[in-house]
């Protein structure tokens, strides 16, 4: 009669490693907690849920009106140049403003629009600089305030505020979104590249330039209209 071996040996009288703890190993899940999982379930349900969800409430571009972004954007746009008000004038400030006599009286406009803007020193001041617009703001100015370098500081800032809001427009005209123009036209407004156009009155041509080079885009795409189809004579 064969003899059973005892529990824990084969056979051959060699002992096997017993399955201790086998239904306590199975007690456990199959896979362990997620730390992480846990963590954002607690993060979610603390005060710092409720914080990100109401940044996140902030952030909705689309609770807030057209005026209430333009508002805000134009306020991002002027806060970091405000010191520039406390400038005087330098460089090519002192030439084109303090020294220009087409300044001083609007019968000189036809100077401003026919000659360059250094043609008041005579032969010496002959080039191809010709810039009106620049003047003739230079003009409006001096006649409205005198030769005081704040009022000149004060309108290169609201023109890059101007600037602002037309990148929104013309973002949000193009696009059709205004969380994307909001975002485009936040970063245009802080961005440092606009450091010397707005800082220096002398300057003030760039602004204008884009001034008006968006608004004729932005009228542009307000007026335009989808090609019209063509002709049976001509598929």
């Amino acid at each position: 009669m064969p003899i059973k071996p005892a529990a824990g040996h084969s056979a051959h009288g060699i002992s096997e490693p017993r399955q201790i703890g086998r239904h306590r190993a199975s007690s456990w899940p199959s896979a362990p907690p997620n730390d992480v999982a846990c963590g954002e379930a607690r993060l979610a349900g603390g005060w710092h849920g409720s914080l990100l969800s109401k940044a996140a409430g902030w952030l909705d571009v689309s609770r807030y009106s057209g005026a209430a972004l333009a508002g805000f954007l134009i306020v991002c746009a002027a806060l970091p140049y405000a010191n520039t008000l406390l400038n005087g004038f330098v460089y090519d400030d002192i030439t084109q403003v303090t020294h220009d006599p087409y300044l001083h009286s609007f019968r000189h406009l036809r100077e401003i629009f026919t000659t360059t803007v250094w043609s008041y020193v005579g032969v010496e001041g002959v080039t191809n600089y010709y810039r009106p617009m620049m003047t003739l703001g230079y003009l409006l100015c001096y006649q409205l305030f005198g030769p005081v370098a704040y009022e000149f500081h004060l309108v290169n800032v609201l023109l890059h505020a101007a600037v602002v809001c037309l990148v929104f427009a013309v973002t949000r005209r193009l696009f059709g979104d205004r969380t994307l123009a909001f975002v485009a036209a936040f970063i245009f407004a802080l961005h440092p590249i606009h450091s010397e156009s707005v800082a220096w009155i002398a300057a003030v041509t760039d602004l204008e330039l884009t001034f008006f080079y968006l608004l004729a885009f932005w009228l542009y795409l307000g007026v335009r209209r989808p090609a019209a189809e063509p002709s049976k004579a001509t598929r």
